[in-house]
């Protein structure tokens, strides 16, 4: 199904602000200044929305569940694959392929000595900073992932934990750690295994990028999981043709946060715009809050061979106003 004919385009509140406060029913009609400034207001008035004030019954740091997206993160196993030939600071692998993440993530013992990854040169060429003689066959040498890994470019902070399947279970790991925790325990036992925490931590930046993050796992992983996770997620800017994120449902709630922007850069007041934004805004919550489900109680065990459905736990579900048990 396509997106639904009620949802507004950046240009059906473009030309709204343009009528009601420039005098033109097609925003294409000003002048280039004044359409710069209608599209400086909806962003202003976009991020209102996405981000609402705490103001009359608008609770403080609400956040909409259309933010909250899952997605996946692949852990990776060590790789011992082919022979390895060291001479001086090169690293050559014969018979297997490095990782991509070798010289980023990598961490090559081999022989029982660890050596640091500089760069990947090719897919058969390590550049190592400790000048070495040495040739090591499949079972003597080994290159596993340090046990960080780069989160998606929107990642705004992670809504619970990772999930993922092993021997036909479900495994949780704990995320939200303090990276000191994460770094203290490396520190002192730099093990590897499945992970039980996690820490998201937040890189440098040098102001050419907004600011990236990072998991850190503890134990580091060399077996390859797919993890499973729900991540507060940061939206871009919506432009000419493009739909907002919240779509039709907060259509009318997206516009009317852009026209209370209008009203006070444009009159320098606060007015009947500013009042219907909270109202539809408070509205919008109390809908999207339908959309929430909340877990309460023991869930209990999985149904095994020999027990019947009675033998499972109690548990009941919360979707909106509606109780399952």
């Amino acid at each position: 199904m396509a997106e639904s004919t009620l949802t507004l385009l950046h240009e059906n509140i473009s030309n709204e602000i343009s009528d009601r406060f420039f005098g033109e029913a097609d925003h294409e009609d000003l002048t280039a200044a004044q359409q710069t400034r209608i599209d400086n207001i909806i962003d202003s008035g976009y991020r209102q929305f996405l981000y609402p004030p705490a103001v009359g019954e608008i609770e403080p740091g609400y956040e909409w569940t259309f933010l909250k997206p899952w997605t996946t993160l692949d852990i990776s196993a060590s790789y011992d694959t082919g022979t390895v030939e060291v001479s001086d600071t090169t690293c050559t692998l014969t018979g297997g392929t490095w990782p991509t993440w070798s010289a980023t993530h990598g961490i090559l013992t081999i022989d029982g000595t660890e050596y640091t990854v500089t760069s990947r040169d090719s897919g058969t060429v390590l550049t190592v900073s400790a000048e070495g003689d040495v040739t090591a066959g499949e079972d003597d040498w080994e290159i596993e992932h340090n046990g960080n890994y780069t989160l998606p470019d929107d990642f705004g902070r992670l809504i619970d934990g990772y999930y993922f399947s092993r021997n036909d279970q479900e495994r949780y790991i704990l995320g939200g750690v303090d990276p000191g925790r994460i770094m203290k325990l490396r520190a002192m036992n730099d093990i590897t295994g499945e992970p039980e925490i996690a820490a998201e931590v937040i890189l440098e930046t040098d102001g050419t990028t907004g600011q990236r993050r990072e998991v850190w796992f503890y134990p580091r992983c060399n077996t390859a999981y797919t993890l499973n996770y729900r991540y507060e997620a940061f939206v871009d800017k919506f432009a000419d043709g493009e739909y907002p994120a919240g779509s039709m449902k907060y259509s009318d709630v997206i516009m009317e946060s852009c026209f209370a922007v209008a009203e006070t850069r444009l009159n320098d007041e606060r007015g009947i715009h500013w009042e219907m934004f909270v109202e539809k805004m408070v509205a919008a919550i109390k809908r999207d809050k339908k959309q929430q489900a909340t877990f309460i109680g023991n869930v209990g065990r999985a149904n095994q061979a020999g027990t019947t459905g009675d033998d499972i736990g109690n548990y009941t579900l919360q979707v909106g106003d509606t109780v399952i048990q």
